[in-house]
């Protein structure tokens, strides 16, 4: 039995050429420009309610999307498989932030495998859309990303981009999280 092989259009779609651009290309950020790609897992527990298999080719359509929604996104590396989980109040700024070169640079778990990975190694799935933003609390948005990472890391440990809970704990703080915010 081989691995499930990705759907055709998938591999179109991440094999286009001119995807990266050629200052990245020249500057040899990225170690593994086109794969070899995996299919990804998804954490919800049907198909997530928006995919994104090539972000550089759907920057407009994410922007457009997720503007102003409330949304539960997750990350997964087509090379590695690993998994990042994240929510955001406005859908729209969050991921695009994804592609901006100062935030790229802070020292976090996520920026680094997306710098050396590349951003095109990578799927986006909005795997829980909460509504506009404003008709959803910070906490209820903060309890459904604890629902996901808490499934993350029960099934996919090792897969997890995420960092674990601390031994002695093993919800996130919403009420520290929530002073980030204001």
């Amino acid at each position: 039995m081989g691995a499930e092989r990705p759907p055709i259009s998938f591999l179109i779609m991440n094999n286009l050429s001119g995807v990266v651009s050629t200052r990245l290309s020249r500057m040899e950020i990225c170690k593994f420009p086109f794969g070899p790609h995996i299919q990804p897992k998804w954490l919800s527990a049907s198909r997530p309610i928006r995919i994104y298999e090539n972000n550089n080719l759907n920057k407009k359509l994410i922007r457009s999307e997720n503007k102003n929604r409330a949304i539960i996104y997750q990350w997964t590396n087509l090379i590695t498989g690993k998994i990042y989980i994240g929510s955001a109040w406005n859908g729209a700024s969050i991921l695009l932030s994804y592609w901006t070169p100062s935030l790229l640079r802070r020292n976090f778990a996520i920026y680094y495998n997306i710098n050396y990975y590349g951003i095109f190694n990578f799927a986006l799935a909005i795997i829980e859309d909460l509504g506009v933003t404003d008709s959803v609390t910070k906490e209820f948005i903060l309890s459904r990303e604890q629902h996901y990472l808490d499934l993350l890391f029960k099934n996919y440990p090792h897969q997890a981009i995420n960092l674990p809970p601390k031994k002695d704990t093993t919800k996130v703080d919403v009420a520290t999280i929530l002073k980030i915010f204001d």
